[in-house]
């Protein structure tokens, strides 16, 4: 209840910090539409003409460039999420210091603005997939892709907040981010699909994105379905992130103000 009567009274302030994170991409909407479209879409092109013939594409059967599409759209939102709002605390000195408005909104606001544009590439992949396969998803691919979604929100949020968290304590902690983030990149299955299996593919799905990629590429027929196994700790994961992430935050914001 706390937290809903939170939102409730601060919900005009998120909703501004959320456009306030779009409005520069999107002052000329057709640009900031193909800048959004643009980065997955593009570099989906690249990798399936280029790249996916002579080293990963013998790997999955059919529909690589939706393939990666989808893989590039879910890392895109969660990289860019964590890169944006990890230094969120320390561009809005002033406001930290001087405002009453709950930090975690700050950090939310730019996690949330990624969400949307994942949303309008999603939608494009969805519309254009119906158009070149003349068949629509059913339903449980729409419940499938939520799931996704969810949990990869989750996972996002939480890291976010640890990392914000520990940037505004360690500045130098956005080039490790940076780091980290590349090490991700390769680890998860965005251009490939890991030829694993057993207690290797378990391992390898404690990537919490690995397993919304793979559960959005079930959606579309891309790619077999996650185990209940692969379900349960990509959920559970993202679930800890979460919770951890906001126990982490709540525990360190008293001391923001001494180290920004």
């Amino acid at each position: 209840m706390i937290v809903i009567k939170a939102f409730l009274e601060y919900k005009d302030f998120f909703w501004l910090s959320i456009l306030r994170e779009l409005r520069p991409k999107y002052r000329i909407p057709l640009l900031g539409f193909l800048w959004t479209v643009g980065q997955p879409l593009l570099s989906a092109l690249v990798v399936s003409s280029f790249v996916g013939p002579r080293l990963v594409e013998r790997l999955v059967r059919n529909d690589y460039f939706f393939f990666c599409w989808l893989g590039l759209s879910f890392w895109f939102f969660f990289s860019h999420s964590i890169n944006t709002a990890s230094t969120s605390l320390a561009q809005r000195v002033r406001l930290v210091k001087s405002s009453l408005v709950p930090r975690i909104y700050i950090i939310l606001a730019p996690v949330f603005a990624c969400l949307a544009e994942l949303l309008v590439n999603l939608s494009l992949i969805f519309m254009l997939f119906l158009f070149l396969k003349g068949s629509s998803l059913h339903a449980l691919s729409f419940i499938a892709i939520l799931l996704a979604l969810v949990q990869v929100l989750f996972c996002t949020t939480g890291l976010s907040l640890f990392l914000a968290a520990l940037t505004a304590h360690f500045q130098d902690m956005k080039y490790v981010t940076s780091f980290i983030l590349q090490i991700g990149f390769l680890l998860s299955p965005v251009i490939y699909e890991p030829n694993i299996s057993s207690w290797k593919a378990q391992v390898f799905y404690l990537n919490p994105v690995a397993f919304s990629i793979k559960l959005s590429r079930w959606a579309f027929g891309i790619q077999s379905a996650p185990s209940i196994t692969e379900c349960f700790i990509g959920l559970g994961i993202s679930l800890t992130c979460l919770v951890l992430g906001a126990m982490f935050f709540q525990s360190q914001e008293k001391h923001f103000t001494e180290f920004l």
